[in-house]
């Protein structure tokens, strides 16, 4: 066995292990609280290691509220910016990477002064525009909302992931018989997959935990997403710190499984996606 150097533990993993509990402990406690009822989290002293664990608040929260609509909105809102944000950065991505044209830097550079507007500048202009066109207080409004936003970063994640593809590739399906958009669905993008899914993962994030413009654009029950569900179980005179906690564990396993599941495809994206653009 190599010796060991003592400094390096005190050096370096200590502080790791204090960082990675100062992280996580939010997370533990929370999920603490869901598993408590409302008597035992308000009994002092506080206990940081749970006595009396039940979930009767996940049947309570599940069962007798409308959560598990909230949950489904979420879902269909997330998956819907999902497909549009990887159907269509995928064409400017790869036109971006692959074609010569006048304006091209422009365009490049107005993509990046685009993400510099705060979006609280832009949620009452966007509300009358979907007023006007009929779509305001529904689910289209937000999906409509989130991939045009999503656009602009997801494009620049595009084409960092095509440039790692030499434009040989192209050229020779082309050769082979292959139109321009045979050789990006046939030849490029199963070479970019997780570049793709890396892409995917971040429009569904935004997707799922965005708050102000589904404050702002949802008004009834039916259509609320997750996190208006969950800033409405806060009361005026009362907060239930159990049915928070129980809600933001349900909220957050969806993403923490997507990223466990598809961790080595969403580091083998960035990476690539860092070697050019």
């Amino acid at each position: 066995m190599p010796h060991r150097n003592p400094w390096r533990l005190v050096t370096l993993y200590l502080p790791l292990a204090g960082f990675l509990a100062f992280t996580l402990f939010p997370i533990y406690w929370t999920l603490a609280t869901s598993l408590q009822s409302e008597t035992a989290v308000a009994r002092l002293p506080i206990h940081f290691i749970p006595r009396e664990l039940t979930l009767e608040n996940y049947r309570a929260l599940w069962g007798f509220t409308r959560f598990d609509r909230f949950f489904l909105n979420s879902l269909l809102v997330a998956g819907a910016t999902t497909l549009l944000t990887l159907g269509i950065t995928t064409l400017s991505g790869y036109a971006l990477s692959r074609f010569r044209f006048k304006g091209k830097t422009l365009i490049f550079f107005s993509i990046l002064a685009i993400q510099m507007i705060p979006l609280v500048m832009i949620v009452i202009p966007l509300f009358e525009i979907f007023i006007a066109l009929g779509l305001a207080r529904s689910r289209l409004a937000l999906v409509g909302t989130y991939t045009t936003f999503m656009i602009t970063f997801c494009t620049l994640l595009m084409k960092g992931f095509m440039d790692a593809i030499p434009t040989e590739i192209d050229e020779m399906a082309m050769i082979d018989g292959c139109s321009r958009m045979g050789a990006l669905f046939r030849i490029v993008l199963p070479t970019i997959t997780p570049g793709l899914v890396a892409t995917g993962i971040f429009a569904f994030i935004y997707g799922w935990n965005e708050l102000i413009f589904a404050v702002m654009f949802l008004n009834s029950e039916e259509l609320m997403t997750l996190p208006v569900g969950l800033y409405s179980l806060v009361g005026q005179f009362v907060i239930k710190w159990t049915d928070i906690a129980t809600g933001s564990i349900i909220a957050v396993l969806p993403p923490l499984l997507l990223f466990a599941y598809i961790q080595r495809y969403l580091v083998q994206g960035l990476a690539s996606g860092a070697v050019k653009g």
